[in-house]
């Protein structure tokens, strides 16, 4: 597998067969908005969110995400998740477009909602197997 980044939007991707996006979101100042980092940076959050933006701008998700649809792309997220937040979620997969499959459980962040976990691999699974055949 192979990654390219550059500030100009573009990215190489080869021996990619389908994507799975697990809990995942776009938009930096929207990442830094959720009720753990308001929690754990109090006053600090926007001037966070605005220095995560510039120095991680060459790894923005929706600057990638239209070219992942090239290939079968999942995106799963959780409708309560308290480190990505819905909006986070949301711009993705407006981003992604219609060819994506997406998934909302009733959750928080995977990992942290430890009931939903095995589900949501499962759902994985399930659906590489399906593209995959």
């Amino acid at each position: 597998m192979l990654f390219s980044f550059s500030r100009k939007k573009q990215i190489e991707i080869q021996s990619i067969s389908a994507t799975a996006l697990i809990y995942g979101g776009g938009g930096w100042g929207n990442l830094t908005d959720s009720p753990v980092i308001r929690k754990e940076l109090g006053s600090w959050t926007a001037p966070a969110a605005l220095l995560t933006a510039f120095i991680m701008s060459p790894a923005e998700p929706l600057l990638y995400a239209d070219q992942l649809t090239r290939r079968p792309l999942l995106i799963q997220n959780g409708t309560h998740d308290s480190i990505i937040p819905t909006v986070a979620a949301k711009a993705l997969i407006n981003t992604a477009g219609d060819q994506a499959k997406v998934i909302w459980y009733d959750s928080d962040h995977v990992g942290l909602d430890k009931k939903h976990v095995e589900v949501v691999l499962k759902d994985v699974i399930t659906w590489l197997d399906q593209v995959n055949q």
